[in-house]
């Protein structure tokens, strides 16, 4: 296999690897800490504190690449994948609930979360040095690789218990870890050129000023990913209340990623002839409307049939927005961009666990449904907008 072609695959089971490592971190995070012991307020409480860490941490570590000479992506991920293995062993030690797994899973939400947006600069600072990758074909790969982990976990755990995730999670770090690795072993080095524009890095305070209409439509996406996680982070309680259970939910979360592989594997060829602005507020109506089927769900075929609409949504969204970006964004600042893009979403996640928590122990799971079906409505209609015109 010539440098290029393991680039390529490296890169695929980078992002494969990572994404089964997400589901274990936040798909299975109610799982994991009802099984401790924690009610649906304190478990919303931790999944928000973690988020927001992160909120906090991933424009700062992508200024960093952005503007550092020494400290490339390949640093910032590995440092990462350390903090990640250092909480998931100390959770081991600590049995129950207390504030010390309380924090370390807030630390390892945050490090999981922060390394998304460094996959998606490596892919574009790949392709600077000349191995460019197909990044939607490999973000579909995160979502086969996604559905394995998330249907085994959920087997797993109904067999033998809510403990084994973390041992779960150390495993598929380990394999990130390897791809990684193999990266480094296809030639490509931590320290990669820049944009070849000649425009410096701007601070991230002068980047929102502007690029105000930009950070508008992140503003849209945040309400539309509120919904979006307000069922996934709180899923194992959508799937009960309509008779389901943790193998239930595990089937229904292999669902939804298979769904997108075939999107993100073919997305070149398929919107080769739409313009991204387009295909983006196309995806962007389909979240809303996601979210009011998954409302009028009144059983698990019903679930089965709103996260149909997974295909025009998040599997269009995830690969679009990346371009998007790229086309909008100054190529000094790409770093800024895709990781305040990944962090609205993760804006949306913060209040998703903190009211999901207070509304699922308060109201009925319908009630609350409705009123996040409601919220993506109103972040649908502003991001319609706020999308630019394709240059």
């Amino acid at each position: 296999m010539d440098k290029k072609k393991l680039t390529g695959a490296a890169y695929a089971l980078l992002q494969g690897f990572y994404w089964m490592g997400l589901g274990t971190a936040i798909g299975y995070c109610a799982v994991y800490l009802q099984g401790r012991g924690y009610s649906n307020l304190q478990l919303g409480l931790v999944m928000a504190l973690g988020y927001i860490l992160s909120l906090l941490l991933s424009p700062a570590l992508a200024s960093l690449v952005d503007s550092a000479k020494r400290v490339g992506v390949f640093s910032v991920s590995w440092a990462l994948l350390l903090a990640q293995a250092l909480a998931l062993l100390l959770l081991i030690l600590l049995p129950g609930q207390s504030i010390a797994v309380s924090a370390l899973y807030m630390l390892y939400i945050c490090a999981c979360i922060c390394g998304n947006p460094m996959l998606t600069q490596l892919s574009i600072e790949l392709s600077r040095r000349g191995r460019p990758v197909n990044y939607a074909a490999a973000r579909g790969f995160g979502s086969i690789f996604y559905a394995v982990g998330v249907l085994l976990l959920g087997l797993l755990a109904k067999r033998v218990g809510s403990f084994v995730l973390p041992y779960a999670g150390l495993a598929v770090l380990l394999f990130q870890a390897a791809a990684l690795s193999a990266l480094r072993l296809s030639g490509v080095r931590s320290a990669l050129p820049a944009a070849g524009s000649g425009k410096a890095a701007v601070s991230l305070g002068r980047f929102i000023r502007e690029n105000r209409r930009f950070c508008l439509l992140l503003l849209g996406t945040a309400l539309i990913y509120f919904t979006h996680n307000l069922t996934n982070n709180f899923l194992i309680n959508v799937v009960r209340h309509v008779g389901g259970d943790t193998g239930s939910m595990g089937a229904l979360s292999c669902f939804m990623a298979v769904l997108e592989f075939p999107v993100m594997l073919l997305y070149n060829r398929l919107t080769r002839r739409f313009l991204c602005g387009s295909v983006l507020r196309l995806s962007i109506v389909f979240f809303a409307l996601k979210a009011l089927a998954i409302a009028l769900a009144g059983s698990m075929t019903g679930l089965y049939a709103a996260h149909l609409l997974q295909i025009f949504s998040f599997a269009l969204f995830t690969p679009t927005m990346v371009r998007y970006v790229n086309l909008h964004i100054s190529g000094a600042d790409s770093a800024k961009g895709q990781s305040l893009a990944y962090s609205m979403s993760t804006l949306g996640s913060v209040f998703a666990s903190f009211l999901g928590g207070l509304l699922f122990d308060s109201i009925n799971i319908p009630a609350v449904l409705f009123i996040g079906a409601a919220v993506s409505v109103l972040g649908a209609l502003l991001c319609q907008f706020c999308i630019e015109k394709d240059a």
